[in-house]
């Protein structure tokens, strides 16, 4: 039975692998390619629009059916009690594990940042983005917490302080004394780092140090094969119960070696060349709004092969198809 078992469980992630990798080097293409259609462009907005408003509904439904606060958030001490939102209630839709659902969820909402960015904010848009802010920090991931702070300075930035020389000046005072009350908050509730057995952010650092001790142990040139990482977590730290390093290059090292990760390296190295490619002025906020909080999810949550985020990057290439629509109409 168990030998049924693993075979087709590394058959299905191996299947994975290709499938996934398939994906992102054909319908990127397309994605890039379609024609003008604001039809197109107002479903996949209303798309993201639902998905956001019934995941505020799920997540409201499972603050209220276990009576929890909507403070909740403020009163965490470890990991432990962050776990607690989802320990007798199961969602829907999403995931049982609070960290992996808030980094979907966040990706689904990140895409909608480019209606922000590049139209008007009226009364839609900003309820949409109000119940995107509350998603994340209801959920309690740190991870998702941390990369959400960039794309939300960025939208300030753009649409409210480069606009108003009146906000401008307020916000030269008012900026430092808000991160000044800010940092017992961010410091206590997302930065908090205590023990590895209670705490999330303490136990990724225990994976990562045990990682690089005992590299020596590991096939370090070509790796020790795809979801090997388990196995070595339980032989080097098992207290700790993790399946991944929590970290992409680090993972990938584990299970595809020095030379995995060179080719990993190369192969996002030329994604993103494609991404940013005639994107013009458009091309330091692409950056900064839809990739770089990415790969901070990255580096601290995901496998670095997962649906989630090849989706994600194939979404990137409609995007960044609506962005040279922009462009071109500001050329006219």
């Amino acid at each position: 039975f168990f030998f049924y078992f693993f075979f087709f469980f590394f058959l299905n992630l191996y299947i994975k692998f290709i499938v996934n990798l398939s994906f992102l080097l054909v319908v990127p293409s397309f994605l890039e390619k379609l024609p003008e259609n604001p039809e197109i462009k107002d479903k996949f907005k209303i798309y993201l629009e639902l998905i956001i408003i019934l995941s505020s509904i799920q997540i409201i439904y499972v603050y209220v059916v276990q009576n929890i606060p909507f403070t909740y958030f403020l009163n965490i001490q470890s990991s432990i009690d962050a776990y607690a939102i989802t320990r007798t209630v199961e969602p829907i839709f999403g995931h049982s594990n609070k960290n992996i659902w808030a980094s979907k969820l966040f990706l689904i909402q990140l895409i909608y940042v480019y209606f922000i960015l590049n139209g008007k904010i009226k009364i839609r848009e900003f309820l949409i983005l109000f119940l995107s802010i509350s998603n994340i920090v209801l959920l309690l991931s740190r991870t998702a917490q941390i990369a959400m702070v960039i794309p939300l300075v960025y939208v300030f930035y753009k649409k409210i302080f480069s606009r108003n020389s009146y906000i401008r000046f307020f916000s030269l005072f008012l900026v430092p004394l808000l991160l000044i009350g800010l940092i017992g908050l961010v410091t206590d509730v997302i930065l908090r780092v205590g023990d590895p057995s209670e705490d999330g952010g303490a136990s990724r650092i225990a994976l990562w140090k045990a990682f690089f001790e005992n590299f020596n142990q590991t096939n370090y040139l070509v790796g020790n094969g795809l979801y090997s990482s388990y196995q070595f977590l339980m032989e080097y730290v098992p207290h700790l119960v993790n399946t991944n390093m929590h970290n992409f290059i680090i993972n990938i090292a584990m299970e595809t070696g020095i030379l995995g990760v060179i080719i990993y390296i190369l192969f996002f190295v030329f994604l993103f060349k494609s991404l940013l490619l005639n994107l013009g002025k458009y091309k330091i906020e692409f950056l900064l709004v839809f990739i770089l909080p990415v790969v901070i999810i990255l580096s601290l949550q995901y496998l670095g092969y997962d649906n989630d985020i090849v989706l994600y990057f194939a979404l990137l290439f409609l995007i960044k198809n609506f962005y040279m629509k922009d462009l071109e109409k500001n050329r006219e």
